[in-house]
């Protein structure tokens, strides 16, 4: 190839962006020609990517156009020189009769989508300290374990196909039989296959249009996905039956309803309620979580009401453990599915534990007269400015501290209850 038809620089891939409809002004996808065959394909979205072109005369003298990717664009993927080089190998195969697709299948075995599965976890699921200190993957140990059950459990079927004979048939086998009954789950399953067909196509182990894309593609044949709304609300509790609910809970002589209640009290999230330990409470009872309990990442401070004082005072006498609420029998953390089990035995099962931070968040609206910031704050969510939030952090634990007696006050139905006493 002769340096005249290397129209493309690193600049000009650098660069290249999506192409705009003539008409309606839209981003469409955009290719832009190395010479010899070989493209740098914009879609639409800006991903770029390698193909190589070429004709072939069939056997009824008809001319049929072929492509090939070659690998995503990029340092840590398929440089230009890279493409170039692979190209030239294409077009050698081509002229001794070869069909480079095929060669390339019979030199390299293409991946089963289990396999992809596998290489997707590890490069983009799986929690990972980088060298710069700066973090890769999912974070929540439980995302972790959510995409590995959608993959292992709803798109088994999926996992012994070669990702390249992936076709949109095998995607709605397995959608179907749970879009109407568990529609989020399905949903996320969706999403879950189509980024892993993605990073197939990324490293040209596959052709062609994605089979599992939703816009322009499932969305015309299965019912739409639920909106955001629905996927982020967890069924809560009315406030005001709130005094009834902790009485019942109160009368429940476990760790677990302890645990439970102190969730409740203090507004937290189940994993930081169940993996709270006695060092990070200080003599002012202010609740320190440390960072990698919070959804943020970020040091948060909560200071305890009477009630819950009292819980975490009662528990200092049972067997030992650094951890307030552990497991009576391994001693470890409870698991996430504790509070849930307890609430489906008290007749609850309608509510999650989450829930009840949208039931807190309704009653400090409505019955209280503190700002939303003070309100927002002591549930751990971002309020204003940089500035904002310090002053907050440095000034507002007064505040904060009458929001949280306020609130157990409410629940005690304003009165104060005496601690059951725990066994085990």
């Amino acid at each position: 190839m002769s340096r005249a038809k290397e129209r493309l620089s690193n600049v000009k891939c650098n660069n290249a962006k999506p192409a705009k409809h003539k008409k309606t002004g839209a981003l469409i996808a955009a290719r832009y020609a190395d010479g010899g065959g070989l493209y740098l394909h914009v879609s639409a979205t800006g991903k770029k990517r390698w193909v190589y072109v070429w004709t072939k005369t069939d056997l009824s003298g008809n001319r049929k156009r072929h492509e090939a990717g070659l690998g995503s664009f990029g340092k840590r993927d398929v440089t230009l020189e890279m493409a170039r080089d692979k190209a030239a190998k294409y077009r050698e195969m081509i002229r001794q009769g070869k069909n480079p697709i095929a060669e390339r299948r019979h030199e390299e075995k293409i991946p089963t989508f289990g396999e992809c599965v596998d290489r997707f976890y590890a490069d983009k699921v799986e929690y990972k300290v980088l060298p710069d200190g700066k973090t890769s993957g999912l974070k929540s140990e439980k995302s972790r374990r959510q995409f590995r059950m959608t993959m292992e459990v709803y798109a088994k079927s999926l996992s012994d196909i070669p990702v390249d004979k992936i076709t949109r048939d095998d995607i709605l086998k397995v959608l179907r039989p749970i879009w109407d009954t568990k529609r989020e789950t399905a949903s996320r399953t969706q999403q879950r296959i189509e980024r892993i067909i993605s990073y197939a196509t990324a490293y040209g182990w596959r052709e062609g249009p994605n089979p599992a894309k939703w816009v322009k593609g499932l969305d015309n044949i299965l019912a739409a996905r639920p909106t955001a709304k629905e996927q982020k609300n967890h069924p809560a509790l009315d406030y005001k039956e709130m005094p009834e609910f902790m009485a019942k809970l109160r009368a429940i002589d476990t760790i677990t309803a302890r645990c439970l209640e102190y969730i409740i009290l203090t507004v937290a999230r189940s994993k930081q309620g169940r993996t709270a330990r006695f060092c990070d409470i200080d003599q002012e009872n202010i609740w320190n979580v440390p960072a990698p309990d919070m959804k943020g990442g970020i040091d948060f401070t909560v200071p305890l009401s009477s009630r819950a004082i009292e819980i975490v005072d009662h528990c200092r006498d049972l067997p030992p453990s650094e951890l307030l609420f552990p497991n009576p029998n391994s001693r470890k953390m409870l698991s996430e599915n504790a509070t849930r089990v307890l609430l489906i035995k008290m007749g609850f099962g309608h509510v999650t534990t989450h829930g009840f931070r949208a039931t807190y968040r309704t009653y400090a609206s409505a019955e209280t007269s503190f700002s939303r910031e003070i309100i927002e704050w002591s549930m751990a969510h971002k309020v204003g400015d940089s500035a904002e939030q310090a002053y907050i952090r440095q000034t507002a634990h007064d505040k904060r501290r009458a929001l949280m007696q306020a609130w157990s006050d409410y629940c005690a139905g304003k009165q104060s209850g005496e601690i059951v006493r725990l066994h085990g």
